[in-house]
């Protein structure tokens, strides 16, 4: 199966991301696999409206508060940890769950660790998770109806995993039990991509519509950078999109509804790190360490000003 192949939602499938669910699968286009070679445009600092920047102080998080949830832990404030300082588990191993550690490739830069056990606690966070919140207590920071890009590396050194994690999600906070209407999860043998629309008040499992879309291989030994742009809306007929690339190479472009009807009373938040919760298939590693470089949302004010390119520069660089 090449990146950018999309395929239909399979039964397995049907049960990632939080449990069972019924949904409807549909097939897109494959585009051909060639690297951007777009523009890189430098993105002005007044378009970025989040980021964490390994190498400065957590409290110099932009874009909200962020919690960690981690270890059986949850609504850690990140900004209160020191320049040294993290979170770490007490299950065997112990150590260091979340914090900053040294780049593997360049030894002068910090990049963002978590590292959850399997033996870790499913008390407090409901999982064997260790992954940031950003907005949750300020919902709406991530705007329905405006182009936002995102990136951020990805480095998972333990990779080869028996399970299924969620790296990259986005929820709308809402009184049903619905699935997140997007999502990056990281299986054995490569990256998936879920997105997800529902016109249907309230939705529901059973009435989402889902695509799916993979990316193969797992980064271990380098840095991979993930872009994605997207326009939240969820309406039929409207102009919602949600396109993402691999270092370069597109393997999803979708166009038509993107979240939940109900997104004007439950606006969108976005979870990163990683949530095994396929964790009763977790043998090994022990712990899975999972690194990332530089996460930064950015409003595109034309629709057209950045490229692929510019998100993924901008990454490489810190």
């Amino acid at each position: 199966m090449t990146p950018s192949t999309s395929i239909l939602l399979s039964a397995l499938a049907c049960l990632a991301l939080a449990g069972a669910a019924t949904a409807v699968g549909l097939a897109e286009t494959a585009r051909p696999a060639a690297v951007s070679m777009e523009r890189t445009v430098p993105i002005a600092d007044s378009d970025i409206f989040a980021e964490i920047d390994a190498n400065k102080p957590f409290r110099q998080i932009r874009g909200g508060q962020v919690g960690l949830e981690c270890a059986g832990a949850k609504d850690i404030s990140v900004a209160s940890f020191d320049a040294a300082g993290g979170f770490d588990g007490t299950a065997q191993p112990a150590g260091r769950r979340f914090g900053k550690t040294a780049d593997p490739l360049d030894s002068s830069k910090q990049v963002l660790m978590f590292a959850p056990s399997v033996s870790d606690s499913l008390g407090g966070a409901g999982s064997k998770r260790c992954e940031l919140s950003w907005w949750i207590t300020q919902p709406g920071v991530i705007k329905p109806y405006i182009d936002i890009w995102h990136a951020f590396g990805l480095l998972m050194p333990d990779g080869g995993y028996d399970f299924q994690a969620v790296i990259s999600q986005y929820h709308q906070l809402t009184s049903q039990t619905v699935n997140p209407w997007a999502a990056i999860q990281a299986e054995k043998n490569g990256l998936v991509l879920f997105v997800r629309h529902n016109t249907m008040v309230p939705p529901t499992r059973a009435t989402n519509q889902t695509r799916i879309f993979e990316s193969p291989g797992i980064p271990t030994k380098a840095w991979t950078v993930i872009v994605t742009k997207v326009r939240i809306d969820p309406n039929e007929g409207g102009r919602g999109y949600f396109q993402a690339w691999r270092d370069g190479v597109q393997f999803a472009d979708y166009a038509g509804p993107t979240g939940y009807a109900t997104i004007e009373q439950h606006p969108t938040w976005q979870k990163f790190g990683f949530y095994p919760w396929d964790h009763a298939n977790w043998s090994k590693p022990a712990t899975a360490r999972v690194l990332f470089k530089a996460p930064v949302f950015v409003r595109d004010p034309t629709g057209s000003k950045y490229t692929e390119a510019s998100l993924r520069a901008y990454v490489l660089a810190r």
